[in-house]
Order: C-alpha cells, then sequence, then structure tokens
C-alpha cells in the first residue's frame, strides 16, 4: 500500500486513527485489498456511528494469506465483522483484486495471489 493510499484512508476514516500511533494505521496489504479495506471501514463506520468510544486499530495486515486486522476495543459485532471480511479476502487477489480464482488448498492456500498473479505450476 502506497503512502498516499494510506493518507486517503486516514482522510477518509480518521475515527478509526490513533493519531499517536499512525503507523498502525497503514496496511500491510496489497493493492487488490485496498477496496475491501474500504468497504469494511464503511460497513464499521456505518455500525459504530454514535459509539461513545470507536475502535482504533493496531494492525491491518496479510497472515497466512487472509486479512488479519487488530483494534483497540471491539465487541462481538466488531470482531464478526472483522471476521467477515477475513473470509471474503481469502477468496480475493491481494494484487489485482480479482475474486474467485485464488488456489485454496495446498502450500498456494497461503499466498494471497490468483493464478494469474501467482505464476502457479
Amino acid at each position: 500500500m502506497t503512502t498516499s493510499e494510506t493518507l486517503d484512508l486516514c482522510i477518509d476514516y480518521p475515527l478509526f486513527v490513533d493519531t499517536n500511533f499512525l503507523d498502525c494505521f497503514e496496511p500491510a496489504v496489497g493493492p487488490g485489498w485496498i477496496q475491501l479495506i474500504k468497504e469494511m471501514l464503511d460497513e464499521l463506520r456505518a455500525m459504530t456511528h454514535g459509539y461513545s468510544e470507536q475502535p482504533q486499530f493496531n494492525d491491518i495486515r496479510e497472515k497466512w494469506g487472509k486479512l488479519d486486522v487488530l483494534v483497540h476495543a471491539g465487541n462481538d459485532q466488531i470482531f464478526q465483522l472483522f471476521e467477515k471480511y477475513t473470509t471474503i479476502s481469502e477468496h480475493v487477489c491481494a494484487e489485482c483484486g480479482s475474486y474467485g480464482d485464488r488456489p485454496m488448498k495446498g502450500r498456494n492456500a497461503i499466498r494471497p495471489l490468483c493464478r494469474g498473479c501467482g505464476n502457479y505450476d
């Protein structure tokens, strides 16, 4: 993710950014997951509208071929949302954003890339 894309997220979703730890909001994901993260943050913003305390991110990254999200605070509803997007990410290429063309078995299942971007055998 580029610095510009990170700044765009900070501008679009300021309630989720801990300004003391700005680097925590810099997602460590490929460009294909940026739209997925924006969709998740849009849904989170709608869900938490009116909350006295907004969840602030510790980390957004790829781990074992899936989206991994860590926040300072949350509730069951918020964690279910993150689980939903973790599951979706298993089917989205982190490089190009294509849906459904990721190998789901063997050693290639932990690579978040479609067959075209992953140069699989």
